[in-house]
């Protein structure tokens, strides 16, 4: 499962949040289920 949303610009991370590898990119953020 992918899911986009609007974000903050946050430049680049990466965390893991529960079941879920997100990364914020480019002002959105992004999630795919592991």
């Amino acid at each position: 499962a992918e899911m986009w949303w609007d974000g903050e610009c946050l430049g680049w991370s990466n965390y893991c949040r529960g079941a879920y590898d997100c990364c914020s990119r480019n002002c959105k953020t992004y999630c795919q289920l592991w």
